[in-house]
């Protein structure tokens, strides 16, 4: 039964369930994190607090990857979906060749799934992750010019012209 409502799912349809299972992937992440505030393993690579804080341990360095990564896919897909809307409504005698939806199916999650690898090896490469604050749920780049340019820069960028492209979809279906 799950299957088939997966297999009915249309492009771009299918970008709010890959937009789904990334969520879902940040969310373990974060249930698991929450899970060892008591114990604090998955943090702590010492007895000492200022030790744990300079040296990062393998949970850390997976997680802020993780959650870099799928920040960036969430907003990567987002933008394609209204990209694609943009495409439908403003240009509605170009977007009505079916054949050319795989195409761009295919280009969409070939750019989800490779783009946001690109930013998370440059933050791993500037120094990799540590906690930023405690009970620690999520770790951060080590380098505040690399998450600035790995992670808010790009975000803020695919949001303000994704909210840019919403407002002409929505000026133009009110001028029809």
């Amino acid at each position: 039964m799950m299957f088939s409502i997966f297999c009915r799912c249309v492009f771009p349809s299918v970008l709010v369930i890959y937009i789904t299972l990334s969520m879902m992937l940040i969310g373990s992440f974060i249930l698991i994190s929450f899970m060892d505030r008591v114990e604090g393993f998955l943090f702590c690579s010492s007895e000492n607090l200022i030790e744990s804080l300079q040296n990062s341990t393998i949970f850390c360095e997976i997680s802020g990857s993780v959650y870099y990564y799928v920040l960036l896919q969430l907003c990567l897909w987002w933008f394609c979906h209204i990209a694609i809307l943009f495409w439908k409504v403003v240009f509605p005698f170009h977007s009505n060749r079916p054949h050319r939806m795989k195409y761009i199916h295919a280009g969409v999650v070939f750019l989800g799934l490779l783009v946001p690898f690109l930013p998370v090896a440059a933050s791993l490469a500037t120094g990799g992750f540590i906690i930023t604050a405690f009970p620690p749920l999520l770790c951060a780049s080590r380098n505040v010019e690399a998450a600035f340019y790995a992670l808010a820069l790009p975000v803020s960028i695919l949001i303000a012209i994704g909210i840019v492209m919403l407002l002409v979809v929505f000026w133009t279906i009110r001028k029809h």
